[in-house]
């Protein structure tokens, strides 16, 4: 529902304003997202950082991946 993404956004952008108002309550909930092991961190030129993932990720020049079934 457009509604729905309509207020999702509006909330990121609270939460984002409250979490640059206060350094403190920013430090906090990164605590808590780390120990809820929702934390990632990728550092470094192409670096990835996930979570969960069920498909191909991929970093480079010149390369291909595919997934699925065989086109023969």
């Amino acid at each position: 529902m457009p509604a729905d993404s309509d207020r999702i956004a509006v909330l990121r952008a609270e939460v984002r304003r409250a979490l640059q108002a206060d350094p403190q309550m920013a430090a906090d909930v990164a605590i808590l997202l780390a120990e809820a092991g929702m934390a990632v961190t990728a550092s470094g030129t192409r670096s990835v950082a996930l979570r969960d993932n069920s498909g191909i990720v991929q970093t480079g020049d010149g390369s291909a991946a595919w997934q699925g079934k065989n086109q023969r």
